[in-house]
This record gives C-alpha cells, sequence and structure tokens, in this order.
C-alpha cells in the first residue's frame, strides 16, 4: 500500500492520537474518523496489527520508510532538470546534492560579470506546494537576516518564470567537521580549536532569534583554509514566531512532520516539545562528543 507525501503528516498526527486511546478503544476511533483522512483508516489499522504493544516513537519508525518512498516515487516521476537548464538568472552546472526537501545544484549566474560559485537549492517539482512556497520563504527570510563569517550565506531568492522556486546560496567547498578532523588526524586543541568557530556562528545565530533545529557534522562544512561553515538553516524558526509567547513548532514546521536527525536531536525534539536555544546547544554536546571521543554518546535503533 503506498501513501502520498502530502498524507504523511496526516499519518504521523493520527498515529500519536490512536496510541494514546486504550487498545480496545483504537479500533472504533479508527473507524470514525472523518471523510478528508478516511483513506489512511487502512494504513493506521495495518501498522496497529504489526506493532500491536508499540509506543508511538517505535511505531513511527514506519515514517522515514514511508517519506523515501513518497520522495523517490516523486523523484522517478520528474528526475530534474539537466545541466545546462537556465532557472530564472541561473546555469545548473552539476548536481552536489539532494535530500527530502530538494537537490542542490552548484550553478552560475548569465546576466551579470559575477564569476563566484553559487550553490542553487531547489525543492523537488513532485513535492511543491504552497505549503512548500511558505517554507522557502521562511528560509529565505532567515538566512538573509544572517551575516556571519560562519554561516553560509544568502545571495538570492526567488521563483522562475516556469514557476520553479530557488535559493541562491554561498557555495561552500568543504568536508564535514568530523571528517575533517579524522582524515588530518587533528590533535585534541585543534579539534577545539574548529568548534568554537561552530560555538560562535550559533552564538550569533541565537542573538538574532534563530534556532538550526538539525545541527550535525554534514551540515558543518570545514573549507581548505580551515574555516567553518554552518549550512541549511532550512528547517530553523524564528524564536517564538509561533502563536502566542511559547517556542514550539509552528504549523509549517509541523507540515512534514517533526524535522530532525534522530543521532543529534534534543529530548524534547524527539518528544515534541517546545524548542529553544536549549535544543541547539544540546546537539552541539553530541557532536562535541563524537568530535572528541570517534563515537557518539548512544546508538539509536534507527
Amino acid at each position: 500500500m503506498k501513501i502520498a507525501a502530502e498524507d504523511l503528516a496526516a499519518l504521523s498526527k493520527l498515529l500519536d492520537e490512536v496510541l494514546e486511546l486504550p487498545v480496545h478503544a483504537r479500533a472504533a476511533w479508527i473507524e470514525q474518523l472523518p471523510a478528508p483522512v478516511a483513506h489512511l483508516k487502512p494504513r493506521l489499522r495495518k501498522m496497529l496489527a504489526e506493532s500491536p504493544s508499540a509506543s508511538s516513537i517505535e511505531v513511527l519508525e514506519h515514517l522515514p520508510r514511508l517519506a523515501q518512498q513518497a520522495v523517490d516515487e516523486g523523484l522517478a516521476k520528474n528526475a530534474g532538470a539537466p545541466a545546462g537548464t537556465i532557472i530564472d538568472r541561473y546555469r545548473l552546472v552539476r548536481e552536489i546534492g539532494r535530500g527530502g526537501m530538494g537537490t542542490v545544484w552548484l550553478a552560475e549566474a548569465t546576466d551579470s560579470g559575477l564569476k563566484r560559485a553559487i550553490a542553487l537549492k531547489l525543492p523537488h517539482p513532485s513535492l511543491y506546494s504552497a505549503e512548500m512556497a511558505e517554507r522557502f520563504a521562511r528560509e529565505r527570510d532567515i538566512l538573509a537576516s544572517l551575516t556571519h563569517p560562519n554561516i553560509a550565506r544568502l545571495y538570492d531568492a526567488g521563483v522562475s518564470a516556469e514557476g520553479q522556486p530557488y535559493l541562491a546560496l554561498e557555495y561552500i567547498e568543504g568536508i564535514p567537521l568530523t571528517t575533517y578532523c579524522d582524515a588530518r588526524r587533528l590533535t585534541l586543541s585543534e579539534r577545539v580549536e574548529l568548534f568554537l568557530q561552530v560555538l560562535r556562528a550559533v552564538q550569533y545565530a541565537h542573538t538574532q532569534l534563530v534556532v538550526h533545529r538539525d545541527l550535525k557534522p554534514s551540515n558543518i562544512l570545514v573549507a581548505q583554509d580551515a574555516s567553518v561553515h554552518l549550512l541549511d538553516f532550512g528547517i530553523a524558526r524564528l524564536i517564538g514566531d509561533a502563536e502566542g509567547s511559547e517556542v514550539g513548532d509552528s504549523p509549517l514546521t509541523q507540515l512534514g512532520g517533526r524535522a530532525l536527525t534522530l543521532d543529534y536531536a534534543s529530548p524534547e525534539q524527539i518528544a515534541g516539545q517546545p524548542i529553544g536555544t536549549a535544543s541547539n546547544v544540546y546537539s552541539l554536546g553530541v557532536i562535541f562528543y563524537e568530535l572528541l571521543t570517534g563515537s557518539r554518546p548512544y546508538a539509536p535503533k534507527r
């Protein structure tokens, strides 16, 4: 049974709700689901049958596989633009990365003498929606407010005539922090010096009321000159921009379920509790532990 990408958020919410109920009340609750989500009944029944005694965290192990399946199916239908394609005023050179939200291309400007390499971030066309446009606008606004030597800069943002949204970012040619340190057999003090650059960048973001929410080694690149650069504020959110003064997940960040990397996520992220700067500090602690010891403080099952 396949599931569309847009159903993942609804399924995640429904699973949380049904697992709060006593086992004997779950079947009746599913049967009474309203029409907009009635098509998810078979999926809910199947997952509960497969894990009748599981907690919500255990049952939600299904969701990453479902999300990847939806992305893979979308990519199969639309493999994306080839090298040489013009997106607004940028020419695609080669693909340099991809993830659940979209692809990243090395690109060059076509209408100016600017020779600077650009990382052009494009959402998967098959996943584009009004909500995705809002998420992209959120990333654009956050990045535009951050000007720090250790944070990848935003140069431009917009939507092409064909309706393709994009973010033109500073291209950082580097390798993940932990890989860099291990490959060069850096000493303890050298690793600490590099990590201080990370701390300064995160502290600066906090002064701008921005929480990264997905700090991990692959989002921290070290360039050839040993300068550190933080990437991908795509799931960041402005502190306190949800309704009221509480710092929690806004409807936007809840769109596809909680966006996080389990190995580095704070307990409050995993539990779905309000997120603040302390969550970043926790993730930094996990990264620092790994940087100094070569292993993580714990090993999640998924």
